[in-house]
């Protein structure tokens, strides 16, 4: 771990924190908020209490942030599918009072610990994982199928772990203000699991003679005020995971007592098996070095392997057990590697990937990235605007330009309005001269005229705007009155005996819809023919 570790403890509710536990290399140091401060004020008093610290031991960095088991809960719950998110889901769709199993499990202590738990905000929801079942399936949810006997849906259950960390979100960001990092954040029962299972360990050597089993274990660590954490693992990997409060007298000469607390439980590991399919093979027992807190930790301890007969049976007794499991997860090989998995052991993730000053500093990076592409865009855009412009200009010049060199070389002969029209007869003129081909005789203009007035005679949809009838080229132009008289009302005039006209080509002016058709002679023996 980069830096010591921070265990949070929190009142029962688990939203309002009461004290910091701040764990180097072998030593400690305790904080208790102040019991006049709210909620807020405890949370400000524990970060300016960590930076004070922290600043001066490990240069601003806290390498794991343990939450306490208070206002948490571990349970199975319906869902429709394995992926992670999808449990995320089918929980925080849950009403208050529409828990089902959760509130029945024997591993609570009340329905309304469970109640008080609804994810709105202020809890973290994450699925146990299991690494065979992720090697076997592909997924590394622990995940059961309803029996036949059940109702008969698509849904299945998934192990779940619900904490209340409304506080300790509170404090990882004041913390970031104060530019101290938090690697990572864990639970007790993570810790637990990972700290002390025998099979979650590195071992650098592959001695041979040397071998580890690895069965399923579970670790209880009985805490001063006799709440009993205990957790199932498999090479350091959570499995299932509880609270239960032990009367003190369990611990003592009290046989009724230690039989009532094993006997509990026992109950709570029952109904984990029947649910999980599996049962732990090795059973430790963490109890306080004080003879004079736990005197009957021993005898407690053969009850429990009394109800659990099929399990061996480690009792230790150390001088703190909390302050132990972290000295043990700092523990390292002797090739200065971390020698427990704390650093692969699952994160609460909706804590793990919590924004920061990092998110945020990205944030302002992309946005200035974005306001810059924008700027330069913006500026782009009115060049090619100005170049559009200067080129439309230009080509305006050159076709008035164009134009006027058109009419001053045809003279009388050109048509001012339309001078191309002028120069394509003029050239056809030529051609016709230069090739030296028979004399033409005249085209009927005459006609041609009369079959155009009689077409216009006939309709009041399109009004003549522009004639032009030569000896070489034949133009029209008509105002329509709607788009679809513009096209189809002139394709009458295709029927004409003399000119061939060509489909009409329709555009839109702000005021009024415009058709326009060219026209070319019939040939004359085309003409005869038709007589």
């Amino acid at each position: 771990m980069r830096g010591p570790a921070v265990y949070v403890e929190r009142d029962p509710s688990g939203q309002r924190l009461v004290g910091l536990r701040l764990i180097g290399d072998m030593q400690e140091e305790h904080y208790s908020v102040p019991d006049e401060a709210d909620a807020l004020e405890g949370v400000r008093f524990a970060a300016e209490w960590l930076r004070a610290r922290i600043d001066a031991t490990t240069g601003g960095n806290i390498g794991l942030l343990c939450l306490d088991p208070r206002g948490a809960v571990c349970s199975w719950l319906d869902v429709p599918g394995a992926d992670a998110t999808v449990v995320r889901a089918a929980v925080r769709q849950k009403s208050a009072g529409a828990w089902g199993d959760w509130s029945t499990m024997p591993a609570l202590e009340a329905a309304e610990t469970v109640e008080s738990l609804v994810p709105v905000g202020g809890s973290s929801l994450e699925p146990l994982g299991d690494k065979q079942l992720a090697k076997n399936s592909g997924q590394g949810l622990i995940i059961r199928r309803k029996n036949a006997d059940e109702e008969d849906t698509p849904s299945r259950r998934a192990a779940v772990l619900a904490m209340g960390d409304l506080p300790v979100k509170l404090l990882i960001d004041a913390l970031d203000e104060m530019k101290i990092e938090v690697a990572q954040v864990t639970s007790l029962w993570h810790a637990i699991a990972s700290a002390w299972d025998p099979a979650g360990e590195i071992r650098e050597d592959n001695d041979p003679l040397v071998s580890v089993s690895r069965v399923d274990t579970a670790v209880m660590l009985v805490e001063p005020d006799g709440h009993v954490q205990w957790a199932w693992c498999d090479e350091g990997e959570l499995l299932a995971a509880g609270s239960a409060r032990i009367e003190p007298d369990a611990f003592v000469d009290n046989e009724k007592a230690r039989s009532f607390g094993s006997g509990r439980l026992a109950m709570d590991w029952l109904a984990w098996t029947a649910q999980l399919g599996r049962s732990p093979r090795r059973v430790l027992c963490l109890v306080d070095h004080d003879e004079g807190r736990t005197p009957g930790a021993g005898e407690f301890g053969q009850a429990i392997h009394n109800v659990w007969p099929g399990a061996s049976l480690d009792l230790l007794r150390v001088d703190d057990p909390i302050l132990t499991t972290f000295l043990r997860l700092q523990e390292r090989t002797a090739g200065g590697k971390t020698k427990r998995r704390a650093h692969e052991s699952k994160p609460i993730g909706s804590l793990a990937s919590r924004p920061g000053r990092a998110h945020r500093g990205m944030y302002r990076w992309v946005a200035g990235v974005i306001l810059i592409g924008a700027v330069a865009l913006g500026v782009l855009g009115t060049k090619l605007r100005g170049s559009a412009e200067d080129a439309s200009m230009q080509a305006a010049d050159i076709t008035v330009e164009t134009n006027a060199l058109i009419v001053s070389e045809l003279g009388v002969n050109a048509d001012p309005v339309y001078p191309i029209l002028s120069l394509q007869s003029a050239i056809s003129a030529l051609q016709l001269e230069q090739s030296g081909g028979d004399f033409e005789e005249a085209r009927p203009v005459l006609l041609a005229v009369d079959e155009i007035a009689f077409f216009l005679a006939n309709t009041t949809d399109v009004t003549l705007s522009r004639l032009l009838v030569d000896q070489y080229l034949n133009y029209i132009e008509l105002d329509a009155t709607t788009t679809e008289a513009a096209e189809n009302q002139p394709k009458v005039l295709q029927n004409a005996i003399y000119v061939n006209w060509d489909d009409p080509e329709v555009r839109q002016t702000s005021t009024k819809t415009i058709a326009t058709m060219q026209g070319y002679w019939r040939d004359i023996d085309e003409e005869e023919g038709g007589e």
